[in-house]
């Protein structure tokens, strides 16, 4: 796909992630425990061959960034700039690593604009397997879900860090497999055919980022 700088903060292009797991997510409720906006947010594991196309696009997108940023940047800053990783290896609790590759992904609940004295308020558009969208009222998602996720490559630098990244800004997520708490953990549905919404939980017809032809390898 075709990156487009536009500026620190504004994305440069949206991408399916690959069909990932959920670790301690928080997608279906905005989580204010540490920032009073809210935010839906969640860690995405993968097999490492599983997430290397995505790998390469947001590096690709860090090296315009970088580029772009250097144009104006002071030379003392340039020394000291260091580079976040956005797709990271996973831990576990004794920090050996799994195996498998972690992204997160995440959305603000609210902004709020000055310049028109106004608070917007967002939330993750979601779709089942079959690109029926839902509403987040009484749908849960727990860790062990498989989902894939719209995000936007937003560039970012930190003036204070010296670092600059990007962010997998959340868009939405479609359900292949659901886990929760109300049915033993287990989704009732195979997993070939994917998670598939009751009608009560759908809401009205809604463009889908993901294509009935979406492979579980994501679409590029």
């Amino acid at each position: 796909m075709e990156l487009t700088f536009n500026g620190m903060n504004r994305p440069m292009g949206r991408v399916n992630t690959p069909v990932g797991i959920c670790v301690y997510p928080h997608l279906t409720s905005p989580d204010t425990k540490f920032k009073a906006r809210g935010e839906f947010h969640s860690k995405l594991a993968f097999e490492s061959d599983e997430i290397e196309e995505l790998a390469e696009l947001v590096e690709e997108a860090r090296d315009i960034a970088q580029a772009e940023w250097e144009k104006d940047a002071k030379a003392a800053d340039k020394k000291k700039l260091t580079l976040f990783d956005s797709v990271t290896d996973e831990e576990d609790d004794e920090g050996e690593p799994t195996g498998r590759k972690i992204i997160r992904v995440a959305m603000y609940h609210t902004t709020e604009s000055e310049a028109k004295g106004k608070t917007f308020t967002f939330e993750p558009r979601v779709w089942d397997a079959m690109n029926k969208p839902l509403d987040l009222d009484g749908l849960e998602v727990w860790g062990g879900s498989r989902i894939r996720c719209a995000v936007d490559l937003v560039p970012w630098y930190s003036a204070k860090d010296k670092q600059l990244g990007i962010k997998l800004r959340l868009f939405g997520f479609q359900i292949i497999e659901l886990r929760n708490g109300g049915n033993g953990g287990v989704s009732p549905f195979g997993e070939t055919e994917g998670y598939v919404a009751d009608h009560s939980q759908s809401k009205p017809e809604d463009d889908a980022p993901f294509s009935d032809d979406d492979s579980d390898d994501g679409d590029y």
